[in-house]
């Protein structure tokens, strides 16, 4: 069975290398079937190699986010994930999703799996594994030809959840349909929640789906609605209502950003959509219920950025551009809101396809409040897609005048050179990754569409004028300004190490050298050796558990006072403080063995004069040679040490770049550090040549 599986995950890795760079597709989904073909225990296998929990996220809409931000906050507390990032949600994509992520030897090395599955593949999903949590987003109508009416998903839902009684649902509350089902299905739940009201709803003509309890028929009645179904309710018939939230977010702020409170935790993201809103506390309350921290969500949120079509933002060619998918009429209501929440003057472009992925029954999109695009700051609106005749006539019930362009590519041309320079462009499902697809190969800021010799030319011009180009990831923001930004504390704790290595370690030096004991000399150099041997990420992590987690005496994250300097810059410059003392101490026995020194002291120089002026003065030029290489260990170690101790330097930065495949923030910080160490090299050489004469005979 081992080299069954071993062949399957060759298989499936093989194929999905060879539809991307040979076809230009994705190719996760034929990668899963390939590896079910040769193995079909194989997703059952590599289920079980999860060392601890199992994510699994349903629900109409939001899916994709939420898992994908569930995956990242459980990252950021340093484990190791599973996903299926690229929304790939069948029982293909799910195989995949594991296949992928092992090794060629066939075995998984993960902690957790975060699996994103569509509600009606977990019956073909959940016989392999049985996952440890559902997190429950919503049930709205959707795809009516594939799936019916919401009874049918429930329904499903139902079946699957009671097949795994173990299971614990995290659900949202404010849903009447999936608070319903978490109670009725027998499993273990806790909610998610917003108790306060955040939007005012007394214009909106959205179609409920909620409206009558599932228990008893009764007409439901709201104390008020977030959107769609959502929102405070109760049975006019019968005991059920809104059931108590664990997991409840207040102080809801709504605006060019997101911010909101719960338990205590003052969380924000820099990006628009009510929706989203829920979409956090989705994956904040699932990564607490399955017993994680979450200390370092609100960095996730920092960094994460919505891929995959949910409000991703692209520049081209000075116009900056947000994708979303929009693929029901809840979903699509709240993009109208987001892009309503862009008080600026804006293009809009909507692309409908009736491909069997998004259901060919487009009756919904008469249920989706487009008159509220009247009057919301719009320059035009373009509709395009296999259905952009339909979707003309729909806005033209409402009177909205639009343009029609079939072909997205030209349609997003078009108002590139003629629009506002603000464009959002609303796709449902199919039309998604071709979208994308298009967005990704116009981006000209980069120049990505250029040939790989013209783009390296392009980049050193514009680096001979200091531009070290613009963020991927950080929209808008150049890498000159992160640099700027994030040196300023790793210049701090660099100045402070800097001159610890000088005092500890030059003293150090000289009281080794002077030292009239062996044993005393034995027993430093010991210590010596220690702080060489050792990586400083073991002695940073050493001295975050003693002194700062059990003793308590120094804070462990940041920079804000003087005493947070103290671990890090400890931890930092145990080494050159170690080879710092060792080259003083040799250079001080070497010197004081000199013929001058022996003259100086038949002289009857004072000692104080003899130590400062022939002694010391010699003995530092090893130590002056060494401090260009010195700086670069230090600029180069604070990678590791900021991120350990939550600093916001550059090493930080660097860091996080790599991560998020940020390569022109890469290619600046490395630049910078390399010229950084090229000036201190220099400067070490030029000193050298001012305190020694005979260094400078030789230049």
């Amino acid at each position: 069975m081992g080299v069954r599986r071993m062949l399957a995950v060759w298989a499936a890795k093989i194929s999905e290398k060879a539809s991307v760079h040979i076809f230009h597709r994705q190719g996760v989904t034929w990668a899963g079937k390939i590896a079910l073909k040769i193995d079909p225990s194989i997703l059952h296998d590599l289920a079980g190699q999860v060392r601890k929990d199992i994510f699994i996220v349903c629900g109409t809409n939001g899916k994709t986010t939420t898992n994908n931000m569930l995956c990242a906050a459980i990252e950021k507390e340093g484990y190791k994930v599973i996903c299926n990032h690229t929304g790939s949600n069948m029982l293909n994509g799910v195989v995949a999703a594991f296949v992928l992520g092992a090794g060629f030897s066939g075995n998984l090395d993960a902690d957790y799996a975060c699996i994103e599955i569509d509600e009606a593949s977990t019956r073909r999903v959940f016989p392999h594994f049985k996952p440890d949590y559902m997190v429950l987003t919503n049930l709205f109508r959707d795809q009516l030809d594939r799936y019916g009416e919401i009874d049918i998903t429930m329904n499903i839902l139902k079946e699957v959840m009671q097949s795994a009684p173990k299971m614990k649902v995290i659900v949202n509350g404010d849903d009447a349909l999936s608070a319903y089902l978490a109670m009725e299905s027998g499993n273990p739940y806790v909610t998610y929640g917003i108790s306060e009201k955040v939007v005012d709803d007394k214009d909106s003509h959205e179609i409920r789906e909620g409206r009558f309890c599932k228990k008893c028929g009764a007409p439901l009645k709201y104390n008020f609605y977030h959107y769609s179904q959502l929102g405070d309710y109760a049975c006019t018939g019968c005991e059920f209502k809104r059931p108590a939230i664990v997991y409840d977010a207040s102080d809801v702020a709504v605006s060019d950003h997101l911010a909101f409170t719960v338990e205590e935790r003052h969380l924000e993201a820099n990006y628009k959509g009510f929706y989203n809103v829920y979409n956090i506390l989705a994956a904040y309350a699932a990564g607490r219920t399955g017993g994680l921290g979450l200390e370092h969500f609100q960095d996730m949120l920092a960094e994460f950025n919505p891929e995959n079509g949910r409000m991703e933002q692209f520049d081209v060619q000075g116009t900056k551009i947000v994708l979303n998918l929009a693929k029901n009429p809840a979903g699509f209501n709240q993009n109208i809101s987001a892009v309503m929440q862009d008080e600026s003057m804006k293009d809009v472009i909507i692309v409908i396809n009736d491909n069997a992925q998004d259901g060919t029954d487009i009756s919904w999109l008469w249920d989706v409040d487009f008159d509220r695009f009247k009057g919301a700051n719009i320059n035009s609106i373009t509709v395009s897609g296999i259905r952009c005749q339909d979707m003309r006539l729909r806005m033209k019930y409402v009177d909205i005048t639009s343009m029609l362009e079939a072909d997205v590519e030209k349609a997003i041309r078009e108002r590139v050179e003629n629009g506002c320079g603000n464009l959002y462009v609303l796709v449902n499902y199919t039309a998604l990754f071709s979208t994308r697809n298009v967005l990704k190969k116009m981006e000209a800021t980069y120049g990505l569409d250029k040939p790989p010799v013209e783009q390296f030319i392009i980049y050193c011009k514009n680096l001979l004028h200091g531009d070290m180009g613009t963020s991927y990831k950080k929209v808008g923001k150049s890498v000159n300004e992160i640099i700027a930004q994030t040196m300023m504390p790793t210049l701090q704790l660099g100045i402070v190490t800097f001159v610890l290595v000088l005092v500890v370690g030059v003293s150090s030096g000289i009281l080794m050298a002077r030292a009239k004991s062996n044993a005393v000399k034995g027993v430093w150099l010991s210590a010596l050796t220690f702080g060489v041997s050792v990586p400083n990420f073991i002695v940073a992590l050493l001295l975050l558990i003693i002194f700062g987690v059990e003793l308590k005496m120094f804070p462990v994250l940041g920079l804000t006072t003087p005493m947070h300097y103290v671990l890090p810059a400890i931890a930092q410059g145990l080494y050159p403080i170690s080879a710092v003392a060792r080259q003083t101490q040799n250079s001080y026995e070497e010197v004081v063995k000199q013929d001058y020194i022996t003259m100086a002291k038949a002289k009857g120089i004072s000692k104080r004069t003899l130590l400062f002026r022939h002694i010391l003065k010699n003995a530092m030029l090893p130590v002056i040679t060494y401090m260009g290489p010195m700086i670069a260990f230090l600029l180069t170690g604070s990678v590791v040490i900021e991120q350990i101790y939550t600093i916001p330097g550059i090493g930080k930065e660097f860091v996080s770049a790599i991560t998020n495949h940020d390569y022109t923030v890469v290619m600046g910080i490395t630049i910078f550090i390399g010229a950084i160490i090229i000036i201190c090299n220099l400067l070490s050489d030029l000193i050298c040549a001012v305190v020694d004469p005979r260094v400078r005979k030789t230049l």
